[in-house]
């Protein structure tokens, strides 16, 4: 049974004649052409990106998300990079397109999918347990309805001045005493109620982009809730959702 590939970006029919048999004599290629959200799919570890001679300036930006989203993704250019990339870029592997070079390159690729494979099979890294203090019965009524706020409102933008208003306290004033009297700050507060409920999702919404689940939890960039969530739990949505 052949490996599954997806591949982005130009057509495979694009390839070299040659190029084109020798790859799907190796892989199952899946042609996903310019829908890269396929990237952040659960059980996607690797993609390649066909770019061709087309415009490249964007391969930052994607290198940037496949780091956060932990995916490594393998770039088939037909001429050299007019810039360098960010160093920062640890996921992207850019290669020449050249038919004598070819069938090394795909050896390495089948290699690297044999490799990542076993990895997953194998490998489990425990998360990290997540703080989520749950009030005393002893706190005030207006940290009760605080609480309460964050609880109906997660999901979308809540600012730490407007729930200060709720209080009538200063913004200062209210950061300390929620601190205080929770043990954790406003802001990590929050933030741990956000990836607790996104942790709930990921495995309740097992066929759901992790984009729409970081909407659902009050995060309007992917990009942000995956590089947040890796630090605060130890390993990336789309591990963790594999996980469990």
């Amino acid at each position: 049974m052949k490996t599954r590939m997806v591949w982005l970006g130009m057509p495979v029919s694009d390839l070299p004649v040659s190029c084109a048999e020798q790859l799907t004599d190796v892989f199952d290629v899946q042609e996903c052409f310019e829908d890269i959200s396929i990237i952040s799919e659960p059980d996607v570890d690797m993609c390649v990106l066909f770019l061709g001679n087309r415009d490249t300036r964007y391969l930052g930006t994607l290198g940037k998300l496949c780091d956060n989203l932990g995916k490594k993704l393998f770039v088939l250019l037909q001429s050299p990079l007019q810039e360098s990339l960010p160093a920062s870029c640890d996921s992207l592997e850019l290669s020449l397109l050249d038919e004598s070079f070819f069938p090394a390159w795909l050896e390495r690729l089948k290699l690297r999918y044999l490799i990542s494979a076993k990895a997953s099979s194998k490998a489990i890294i425990i998360p990290r347990p997540l703080t989520m203090p749950s009030p005393s019965a002893s706190i005030s009524d207006e940290l009760k309805s605080v609480i309460r706020f964050i609880d109906d409102n997660f999901h979308q933008e809540v600012r730490e001045e407007e729930v200060a208003s709720l209080c009538h306290y200063s913004p200062n004033y209210f950061s300390k005493y929620f601190h205080r009297e929770m043990g954790i700050s406003f802001r990590n507060y929050l933030t741990s109620k956000r990836l607790s409920q996104a942790q709930r999702l990921l495995k309740e919404q097992p066929k759901s982009k992790i984009a729409y689940i970081a909407y659902q939890c009050g995060y309007h960039d992917v990009s942000y809730f995956s590089r947040i969530f890796k630090k605060k739990v130890g390993i990336s949505p789309a591990t963790y959702r594999h996980q469990v």
